[in-house]
């Protein structure tokens, strides 16, 4: 996977020399051609680099077609993404607030594109603690959603998600667990059990059960849905990652402290895999993996293993960002124990 990501970034590249000599800097396939790009080195975890792409390619979509244009409020929604990853809150809210008007007034209300920008603006309030506002987006992206699907559709399932990951986020367990099952049932039903998107709707059944201290059952789902994703997609996967570093919670909260540190292993050898030493899931990963080590008794290990943490997060995320501040508290409580 890694290696496709070093090769698609380099055709797109090469690709966008070329455009860039025939068509202009400003022409939408040029724009287009930056915008893929950003979304490369996005997924790289390379986010002033696909910063600096998606300005250059919203600067170019705005001259080319305007300010109203669905492809620039596209482009509005990806960068506000990004922001959004560099803890630059009031930059990604208000282009995501202007992405969500231009989509309004081309679409009106009942459109997909329209639901994927209230969606995108919830998640960001949530983010932020604003859980009343990304309440009142949630429950209205459900509402169009039925209303331009149907109520069997599977991104119904996904808009029942988010409010089931909203309900677990203020204690409202029993809300939440009722929400993630509505969606897995639903995306069972609609694609089968054989889909990555309704085993991934199971699996977050296990993060409620991790608040409410149902750490056995935590452990089945969550062993469960290994062993599907793996029989569709392989070990190297970023939602097998996803689904080993909870169980390595679960596991750690019924005192299996080796298998916990084995699934935590496990978890960042896939995406060492899949990205490389250099990315802020990797960072994060090792974090959990130096709390583990300190918690064993293993300090000398667990010392290195945040100091590398934070080494990455110093070189991949800007100044004030959450992680980067977890990281050095964390080492400094070290430090001082």
């Amino acid at each position: 996977r890694r290696s496709r990501f070093h090769a698609a970034d380099s055709l797109v590249v090469a690709g966008l020399t070329t455009q860039r000599r025939l068509l202009g800097p400003d022409h939408p396939i040029t724009a287009r051609s930056l915008g893929r790009l950003a979304s490369i080195r996005a997924a790289a975890g390379l986010f002033p680099e696909a910063e600096t792409l998606y300005r250059e390619a919203l600067a170019a979509l705005r001259a080319h077609h305007g300010p109203e244009h669905p492809e620039v409020a596209l482009m509005m929604n990806e960068l506000a993404g990004v922001r959004q990853e560099q803890d630059a809150f009031e930059e990604a809210e208000q282009l995501m607030q202007d992405a969500l008007a231009i989509r309004r007034r081309r679409y009106g209300d009942r459109h997909a594109a329209v639901i994927q920008s209230m969606r995108s603006l919830a998640g960001l309030l949530r983010e932020q603690d604003r859980y009343e506002e990304a309440r009142a987006l949630y429950d209205a992206a459900l509402e169009q959603t039925r209303q331009v699907y149907g109520d069997a559709h599977p991104t119904v399932a996904a808009a029942l998600n988010d409010l089931g990951g909203l309900s677990a986020d203020v204690g409202a367990y029993d809300a939440a667990l009722d929400y993630y099952e509505q969606a897995a049932r639903l995306a069972e039903t609609a694609l089968g059990q054989a889909h990555m998107s309704a085993i991934g709707y199971r699996s977050s059944l296990a993060t409620v059960y991790l608040y409410q201290g149902r750490y056995a059952d935590a452990r089945d789902v969550l062993q469960e849905s290994i062993a599907r994703a793996v029989s569709l997609v392989g070990e190297q996967h970023m939602a097998i990652a996803d689904f080993r570093n909870n169980l390595s919670y679960a596991l750690g909260y019924l005192g299996d402290a080796e298998a916990s540190e084995h699934e935590l292993r496990k978890a960042l050898a896939i995406e060492q895999a899949l990205y490389g030493e250099r990315h802020t899931e990797v960072a994060t990963t090792m974090a959990s993996l130096s709390t583990l080590l300190w918690d064993a008794g293993r300090h000398d290990e667990a010392l290195t293993t945040a100091e590398q943490a934070l080494a990455l997060r110093r070189q991949l995320l800007p100044p004030v960002h959450t992680d980067l501040g977890n990281s050095l508290y964390s080492l400094g409580s070290m430090y001082m124990t």
